[in-house]
């Protein structure tokens, strides 16, 4: 463990570092779907979200609209007991 962070979580530098720098602007593109369940008369909430960056080389990086479709299709099984 690095300062109290699982292995599991820990990235080595070497998976990214020719793309991105250590610290740098990362943007979070978010999609909210709130809808109310009258069966228990509950308002629910879910977000999926996705990175979007700049790389060195300069390239955009836009995750969300490749995603998006997996996303919506695991949300449709979201049930509510």
């Amino acid at each position: 463990m690095q300062a109290g962070i699982p292995d599991l979580l820990i990235v080595p530098a070497s998976c990214w570092n020719t793309a991105v720098e250590s610290y740098q602007e990362i943007r979070m593109n978010i999609v909210f779907y709130v809808w109310y369940s009258p069966d228990n008369t509950e308002l629910n909430m879910i977000y999926l979200s996705a990175a979007e960056f700049t790389d060195l080389a300069g390239t955009e990086h836009n995750y969300l609209p490749e995603i998006l479709p997996e996303l919506e299709e695991m949300a449709q099984g979201i049930t509510v007991r």
